[in-house]
């Protein structure tokens, strides 16, 4: 069975809607154990690194120093896709979940998707059905037409986020070098570019589920 996220489905959707109204490089926060956050759009790949240190030096005391732009596998999404990596004095890169990349046009990417033998995207207009389909091919709960989803927890601050992380074996212990991953497939990725810098280092990938809930709430 294909590995359902809507998260992944909705922003598919999102991209191809915003093609004529946005520029096509754009700048994320993606840590994965936090909310995901929209650094900035820029028209070309220096505005949008720039953007993104920018924003990093705003956030952060991280050494710029110590960062480089690492260029990623992509899909059928994007034709670049670079991540923001910190080097340590002990060797391991670590992951600062900001990435940049570049959107291609919707009709790009349905041509892709239809040489491959895949549907093109799904208008706005198709995304509820589409997504209903989805998860109850998946397993998932569906809620019938008009009826309220499963209300939130009093205490729960957000939904539970299930990821994917790489860890590092290094000083007698295993270590954590990424934010978390909407798949396992994109934590694959990423760990084949890890041990292909530190061949001699023993890595793995661990689904991690984050929840939090509500201490204390002050209105």
């Amino acid at each position: 069975m294909a590995y359902f996220s809507p998260k992944i489905e909705i922003k598919k959707i999102v991209n191809a809607a915003l093609d004529e109204a946005l520029p096509t490089w754009e700048a994320n926060y993606e840590p994965g154990n936090v909310s995901d956050y929209l650094i900035g759009y820029a028209n070309s790949e220096a505005a949008a690194k720039g953007a993104a240190l920018a924003w990093l030096q705003s956030q952060s005391d991280i050494d710029l120093e110590t960062v480089e732009w690492v260029e990623m596998p992509v899909g059928d999404q994007h034709d670049h896709w670079y991540d923001l990596i910190q080097n340590h004095a002990d060797g391991i890169p670590t992951d600062t979940g900001i990435n940049v990349r570049h959107r291609l046009p919707a009709t790009v990417r349905d041509a892709a998707r239809t040489v491959s033998g895949q549907q093109p995207e799904p208008t706005v207009a198709d995304a509820t059905a589409m997504l209903r389909r989805m998860a109850a091919d998946a397993g998932l709960p569906v809620p019938a037409v008009g009826q309220p989803a499963e209300a939130q927890p009093a205490d729960e601050a957000h939904p539970p986020h299930t990821g994917w992380v790489v860890e590092v074996y290094a000083d007698d212990k295993w270590i954590c070098v990424t934010g978390a991953f909407d798949t396992p497939q994109t934590a694959a990725q990423q760990r084949g570019r890890i041990k292909k810098r530190h061949p001699g280092k023993p890595t793995r990938i661990v689904r991690e589920t984050v929840t939090r809930t509500v201490e204390d709430e002050t209105r």
